[in-house]
Order: C-alpha cells, then sequence, then structure tokens
C-alpha cells in the first residue's frame, strides 16, 4: 500500500476534492428532488413556495398570511418532511380535507383552531399506533389513509397549526393550492405579503409541476445557483486531474524500467498501472463521502446549519438519496 501511495499525493488528494464535491452535488439534487415531490392530493394548478432568511417569521405567520390574501377561497398548505418521510398540513375552513381516510378520521377544524398535536398515518386500524414523534415531539393518531399513488406519498401527516409547531420558523419548500384558478397569482400576493412583513426573507414562487408529474421539480429553486457551483466546481478539479496524472505516470517511470529488466511484458506493466491507479480512484472515493459526511455532521453545530441542512440534508444516506 506505501507502494502505491509513493508521489501519488498529488492525484489522490485531487480524486478526493472531486469525491467530496460530486457527492454533496449529488446529495444536494437528490435532497431537492425528495423535497420537491407534491403529495397526492395536490391539484395541477398548486404552487411551491420557497423560502430562506425569514427571521422570526414561523410557520403559523405564514398560514395568517394565506389566510388574509385568499379571503374566503379555500386553499390548503403542507411542508415536506423529506428526511422523515412525513408532511405537515394545513386547509382552511372553505377547503375540504383531501386525505383518503381508511379508518379513524381526518383532521378536523376543530384540530387546527385549537392547534392540536394530532396526525394521520398510513397503514390500518390493526398496525396503527396510538401515537408517533416527529422531531422528538409527541402526535396522537387521529386516523390513517391508503397511499393513492404508489412512491409518492408520505408515511404520515401532521398538523401544522399544533402546538408543537408554534414557534418552527419558516424554511424550505411549501406547497399551496387553491380552489379557485388563479392559484399562482395569490401565491404572487402572498410573496409579496410575505417580504413586506419580513424585507430580508427570500421568497420565491413556482408554479408548481405539470398535472402528468412529467418533471416532477418545481421550474425553479435557488438552489440550483449552487448546485451548478459545486458541478463547475467539481469539473474545474477534475480538469487539473490530467497533469496530475501525467507527473504521477513521470514517478513511474524508474520502476517500469526496473521492471522490464526484470523480464515483466507490456501487457504485465499496463496491468500494474492500471490496478494502482484503480486502488487510488476507489480509496479517494470513500475518503471523499467520508469526509462528506463529516462535513454534514459537523454543519449542524455551525451558524449555517438551517442552510446546509435545506441543501444536503442531515446526512448521507445510501437508502435515502436513491432515486425511486
Amino acid at each position: 500500500m506505501r507502494g502505491i501511495f509513493y508521489k501519488s499525493k498529488l492525484i489522490f488528494t485531487i480524486f478526493v476534492a472531486v469525491a467530496v464535491l460530486f457527492t454533496l452535488a449529488g446529495v444536494s439534487f437528490v435532497e431537492q428532488r425528495k423535497n420537491a415531490k407534491p403529495v397526492t392530493f395536490l391539484s395541477g394548478q398548486f404552487v411551491v413556495f420557497e423560502i430562506y432568511n425569514a427571521a422570526d417569521f414561523t410557520e403559523q405567520d405564514l398560514l395568517r398570511v394565506m389566510e388574509r390574501n385568499c379571503g374566503d377561497r379555500g386553499f390548503l398548505c403542507t411542508k415536506k418532511y423529506a428526511e422523515k418521510k412525513g408532511c405537515s398540513v394545513y386547509f382552511s375552513p372553505e377547503m375540504s380535507c383531501r386525505i383518503g381516510i381508511t379508518e379513524g378520521r381526518s383532521f378536523s377544524r376543530k384540530d387546527f383552531d385549537e392547534e392540536k398535536n394530532v396526525a394521520v398515518v398510513t397503514g390500518d386500524r390493526q398496525n396503527q399506533p396510538s401515537h408517533i414523534f416527529v422531531s422528538q415531539k409527541r402526535y396522537d393518531v387521529i386516523g390513517t389513509y391508503s397511499p393513492q399513488r404508489e412512491g409518492r406519498s408520505s408515511d404520515w401527516f401532521i398538523n401544522m397549526n399544533a402546538e408543537n409547531l408554534k414557534n418552527k420558523r419558516v424554511y424550505g419548500y411549501y406547497f399551496f393550492d387553491t380552489d379557485r384558478k388563479d392559484c399562482l397569482g395569490t401565491a404572487k400576493k402572498i410573496a409579496r405579503a410575505v417580504k413586506d412583513i419580513c424585507p430580508e426573507a427570500s421568497v420565491t414562487v413556482a408554479g408548481g409541476m405539470s398535472k402528468t408529474g412529467k418533471a416532477m421539480r418545481p421550474e425553479k429553486t435557488n438552489y440550483t445557483d449552487m448546485l451548478g457551483f459545486l458541478i463547475v466546481t467539481a469539473v474545474l478539479v477534475l480538469l487539473n486531474s490530467f497533469s496530475a496524472c501525467y507527473y504521477w505516470l513521470e514517478t513511474r517511470k524508474k520502476e517500469i524500467a526496473v521492471r522490464k529488466m526484470a523480464g515483466a511484458q507490456g501487457r504485465n506493466i499496463v496491468t500494474w498501472l492500471c490496478r494502482e491507479y484503480i486502488i487510488i480512484l476507489l480509496l479517494a472515493f470513500f475518503v471523499g463521502v467520508a469526509l462528506s459526511e463529516l462535513f454534514l455532521r459537523i454543519a449542524i453545530y455551525l451558524p449555517v446549519a438551517h442552510s446546509v441542512e435545506m441543501m444536503f440534508g442531515a446526512h448521507i444516506s445510501l437508502s435515502g438519496h436513491c432515486p425511486g
């Protein structure tokens, strides 16, 4: 192993840097795809809000702004918890609850108005738990439902207006839908109202996704700039690997000459070089993934923890970051 790393530190470092950048870019892409999947009961005209930097502006504040701007029109708002495979949801008095309940009951007006900590989960009565915990907060289970589309459902829904979420700051994606045609126009009014209340907030409104779910992503989100930066940086670093590879081969000239003198054939020398090169690549990849995971673990203690979690999630999970 020591021989493999002889004068290989430069190329190894470059490949580790590339692995870190591409790992973070890949995790970010999958994380945003997970966050951008709509719940099954949204109509084809729904809108996506992307909100961050809204200090002291809570989700309940957002719901009040939506109520004022929708007037007598019904609306719903939901927030997807990608890592936990669930959603918080709110239906206005004029909007009927669209969750298809199979056992028990759905959210009632009383649940929303009295800020009850209640949840609806998938499954059946036999396997229905009496309560669930989300972010270490307890929610009593009031009913179960059956997913309408396999692979596009949530394991649970919780009351967005719950007491547990009273001080939850607005951050990330929020899906908004109304019972009227001008959903996007109403959403833009809501975005302006949020900016009026919280001028430092960054609010993006997108027309959501097509009814058939062709693209299954918002039309445009702010994270794409950062994702592009990661990919471009990774490519630029990767370009430097060509000169590093040339230097690495130059350092092997003496050993190649010795092997030839010992009777090694050209094919054997090529096999030896390829083996060492592949080992360096694999080790760099695993080190890069480990460093990426370490970065995400440390980031939760930094002031930018909210931004990092929104961009990359809480940690790297092979099962959680596979498309499907």
